[in-house]
């Protein structure tokens, strides 16, 4: 194939995955935004607050052991993700559902919507991971990373508006119902842009090994590579610290100070702006810090933002620590995929997606529980906002401080194995 024609097929997937990402983006606030909200107006619990981001994270987890079963059923990745992104944008749908099943199973049947449309997302998820490598290759898939970032919450800013105001001018529980369902429909625009960008750079084509070799490739050669312990304990203290707390934050707007859809709306759109300052600037920050600090100093930016609710005298202040907590979070993802990329062979990507996936997932799961939990032991909201903070900023500091004489970190079981900083080349 001429250069041109590679050069023209990576474009075409480069805006392809620009679009999805903004498409989906527009399905997300629906889920990321008001889900939790609406699971407050039907009597959610603050352990069914948790529980409703816990336990995708823990179907995700499990559903990433098939990951790599599943590529190898396809010739490409890019059509192995056809099918469980499909299923897993059930997501944005089942909801919808909800008001017609009795009061006391309404609660009940948004937990088995995320957590069944789990399974799809822990598949899609982890080889997406890889099929952006592919698409685009080496060079440009950070870019691609921290531009789609940026995208996704300028999608994510245009329906906070529209769906806040929505859901103050449409009665309760429809105002819920068509938000839900307009979602769906956007998110299969996004699943067009999807299939329409396909494999250009396979792994087995960039590795120094045979195609049929990389299925075989033991789970332990992952966690051996040279500075792969990294990506562990950055996947899980940054979902861990910043999850522990983000349940709570809308409890306590909405619960404490009497915040109404209009408002969340506005909170989430300040959140979002601070995306995409964050998305439009990761290139710059990668240039000039490494990915595991600049991973480090986003989540401890984050812990600014419980500490300003904590304090606010009102609504109009708790907006401030919104930017903050969108752009820490969003630097957080371009950081945690820089690092995974960094440290990862081409060859080795299926399957160290897979195992990142379920580092993720388990962070997702863990975390949320911290803070619902002790909301549900009777702890004082406000206390819980201050102790989400603390953990956030402790993990900021773990990842951000520099380890002298540690420079690969590999996990077998629970013994962790430190190497000489030399051990270790990174890109930057």
């Amino acid at each position: 194939m001429e250069r041109a024609d590679i050069q023209r097929i990576e474009d075409k997937n480069f805006r392809h995955l620009m679009m999805d990402v903004v498409w989906f983006g527009l399905a997300l606030t629906a889920t990321a935004r008001f889900l939790s909200v609406f699971a407050i107006r039907l009597g959610a619990t603050p352990a069914e607050q948790g529980l409703l981001i816990g336990l995708q994270g823990l179907v995700m987890g499990f559903s990433t052991l098939f990951a790599v079963r599943w590529r190898n059923r396809f010739q490409t990745t890019s059509e192995a993700i056809v099918i469980p992104g499909f299923f897993f944008r059930f997501w944005f749908l089942l909801p919808v559902f909800t008001p017609f099943f009795p009061q006391p199973f309404q609660v009940p049947w948004l937990l088995f919507s995320v957590a069944f449309t789990g399974l799809g997302q822990g598949i899609a998820g982890s080889l997406f991971l890889t099929h952006m490598r592919e698409a685009v290759g080496d060079q440009r898939v950070n870019i691609l990373a921290s531009r789609r970032f940026a995208a996704m919450n300028i999608g994510l800013c245009v329906t906070a508006v529209g769906f806040g105001w929505m859901l103050t001018a449409i009665p309760f529980p429809l105002n819920y119902q068509v938000m839900f369902g307009a979602a769906f429909l956007f998110s299969l625009v996004s699943q067009w842009h999807v299939t329409q960008s396909k494999t250009l750079y396979p792994v087995s084509m960039s590795a120094a090994v045979p195609a049929e070799n990389v299925p075989s490739a033991p789970i332990q050669r992952i966690w051996n590579m040279p500075g792969w312990g990294i990506v562990i304990a950055a996947s899980l203290i940054t979902h861990l610290a910043f999850l522990s707390v983000n349940a709570v934050i809308p409890m306590v707007l909405v619960s404490t100070m009497k915040a109404d859809e209009a408002f969340m709306g506005v909170f989430g759109l300040i959140e979002l702006v601070g995306g995409i300052l964050a998305g439009l600037s990761g290139e710059w920050f990668l240039r000039h810090l490494n990915p595991r600090r600049l991973t480090g100093l986003a989540v401890g930016m984050t812990a600014i933002t419980p500490l300003v609710i904590a304090f606010a005298p009102s609504l109009n202040v708790a907006l401030g620590g919104a930017m903050l907590n969108g752009m820490g979070w969003t630097l957080v993802a371009i950081g945690l995929y820089a690092i995974l990329v960094e440290r990862t062979p081409s060859h080795m990507m299926p399957r160290a997606t897979t195992l990142y996936q379920q580092m993720l997932a388990v962070g997702t799961f863990v975390g949320p529980l911290i803070g619902s939990t002790l909301a549900g032991a009777g702890i004082n909201l406000l206390v819980v906002l201050l102790i989400g903070a603390g953990l956030r900023l402790l993990g900021g500091l773990l990842l951000g401080i520099r380890w002298h004489g540690v420079g690969r970190v590999f996990v077998r079981g629970v013994r962790i194995v430190t190497l000489p900083a030399a051990a270790v080349q990174p890109r930057l």
